[in-house]
C-alpha cells in the first residue's frame, strides 16, 4: 500500500469515526439523556482511543444511567466481619464507660491520701477546683 492509498484509508476511517461519534452523541442525548459534560467530552474526541478513554472515565455514571446495580455479593463476608468488629468495639466502649468512673474515683482517693497532710481540706478542695492537682 502506497502513501496515497494509506491516506485515503485513514480519511475513510476518520470519516467513519466522526459519523460514529455523531450518531453516538445523538443516541446518548436523546435515548439516555446524557449530561452536557459527557456530550462535550465526547465531542472533543479526535480518535477512537480518546473516545475509549472518555467512556472509561464516565464508566460509573454510564452504568448508573443504564440502571445498573453494583454486585456487592463478593463483599458480604467482609461486611459481616466489619459489623462484628463494630459490635466488639461498641462492647469495649461500654466496658470502658463503666470502668472510667471507678478509675477516676480511685485516682482521686490516692491523690487525697498522698496530699491530705500537706493541705487543709479547704485548700485541697480549692486546688482541685482550680485544676492545680
Amino acid at each position: 500500500m502506497n502513501y496515497s492509498q494509506y491516506t485515503r484509508v485513514m480519511e475513510m476511517c476518520e470519516q467513519e469515526f466522526f459519523e460514529f461519534k455523531r450518531v453516538f452523541i445523538e443516541v446518548a442525548s436523546e435515548e439516555f439523556f446524557a449530561c452536557k459534560n459527557f456530550i462535550e467530552q465526547i465531542e472533543r474526541c479526535q480518535s477512537i482511543l480518546m473516545m475509549k478513554q472518555t467512556l472509561i472515565h464516565f464508566a460509573d455514571e454510564i452504568f448508573d444511567r443504564l440502571g445498573g446495580e453494583a454486585d456487592t455479593s463478593h463483599l458480604d463476608d467482609e461486611i459481616e466481619q466489619l459489623k462484628d468488629k463494630i459490635e466488639l468495639l461498641e462492647e469495649n466502649e461500654n466496658d470502658l464507660d463503666e470502668l472510667f468512673p471507678t478509675l477516676y474515683d480511685e485516682m482521686k482517693f490516692n491523690t487525697f491520701k498522698e496530699l491530705h497532710s500537706k493541705y487543709t481540706p479547704w485548700e485541697f478542695e480549692q486546688l482541685l477546683i482550680n485544676g492545680k492537682l
